[in-house]
């Protein structure tokens, strides 16, 4: 939203005529304007880290979707995946891990990615190893799966699915 006292400047868009329609449609439906909806549109691509953008970029080449369309299907996978977690455990690490901060404030882009990448292989590497180590010693029977391991093998078997739908 433009702030009350904000000075504008002018920058003239071309927009197909097909595009315009939907995108004021969009925005009447969203109850704002054309000019939020757009100046919306391009503050989230200018928050995209370029290595995400890059990533994006590949799926998108790859599913012939859009970028927007790329990350809405992700994200509406990654946030079903939440809700079921919240419902039935009644805790996520969602909000943990998306809202850290540190002296410079919000930890965001490629650093953000960091972490958490970091924090999960750590977590994938233990259960991997106390997998292995219970297998040895108990072979026909089957590992115990805490609520935090369930939810790594989850997104591991998803993330292998959409890397090979993508290859």
């Amino acid at each position: 939203m433009l702030k009350a006292k904000e000075k504008l400047d002018f920058a003239g868009v071309m927009i197909p005529e097909t595009e315009k329609k939907y995108l004021q449609d969009t925005a009447k439906r969203r109850g704002i304007t054309l000019t939020d909806l757009m100046l919306n549109g391009g503050r989230l691509f200018a928050e995209f880290s370029d290595e995400f953008f890059k990533t994006m970029e590949k799926i998108s080449a790859a599913t012939k979707l859009s970028i927007p369309q790329v990350i809405n299907q992700i994200f509406l996978v990654y946030m079903a995946k939440d809700e079921a977690t919240l419902k039935e455990l009644k805790s996520s690490d969602t909000y943990r891990l998306a809202f850290q901060y540190d002296e410079g404030g919000l930890i965001r882009g490629d650093r953000l990615f960091d972490l958490v990448f970091n924090e999960h292989l750590t977590a994938i590497k233990d259960l991997h190893k106390r997998w292995e180590k219970n297998r040895k010693k108990r072979p026909k029977q089957e590992l115990v799966l805490n609520e935090k391991d369930e939810s790594i093998l989850s997104d591991l078997a998803t993330a292998i699915t959409q890397i090979q739908a993508s290859v």
